[in-house]
């Protein structure tokens, strides 16, 4: 979550007050790697998002959230 704050605050500082920074090679690379950061965070939340739902979808919760009275066969559910 720090990354997809961070990444896009460093673009947004390059571009607006980049006449502070002069090593035009360095800020090059500073906003490659920021974009690259970005797009492998947002592809990482996404996948970990399918995951999740694939998961979860249509199993039954017990083994994931661990009721132990559903494994014993004790009531259905709270």
């Amino acid at each position: 979550m720090t990354l997809l704050m961070v990444s896009p605050m460093a673009v947004l500082m390059l571009l607006m007050m980049g006449h502070m920074y002069p090593n035009k090679q360095r800020n090059r690379a500073i906003m490659i790697t920021s974009v690259t950061v970005f797009a492998a965070d947002c592809s990482g939340l996404r996948t970990s998002a399918d995951r999740r739902r694939a998961i979860h979808a249509g199993d039954d919760p017990a083994p994931f959230f661990g009721y132990p009275y559903q494994r014993r066969g004790g009531p259905a559910g709270p």
